[in-house]
């Protein structure tokens, strides 16, 4: 990811829902290391991602 966007970072909400969900877990740190790892870059997808031609957006009147 940091080859793509080196500023890229998750929302403060992402990042705090992350944070509660892996603190709640009984994992060890590297498959919680690696969970982190998967969300930035789905994240980044999210916030990137152009529009479908399949779903285009609403005209406006």
């Amino acid at each position: 990811m940091e080859q793509v966007d080196p500023g890229f970072a998750l929302s403060p909400d992402t990042a705090e829902e992350l944070r509660a969900y892996l603190a709640g877990t009984a994992v060890d740190a590297a498959v919680k290391r690696t969970c982190a790892g998967a969300v930035k870059p789905a994240a980044y997808r999210a916030r990137h991602r152009p529009p479908s031609p399949r779903c285009p957006t609403p005209t406006s009147r």
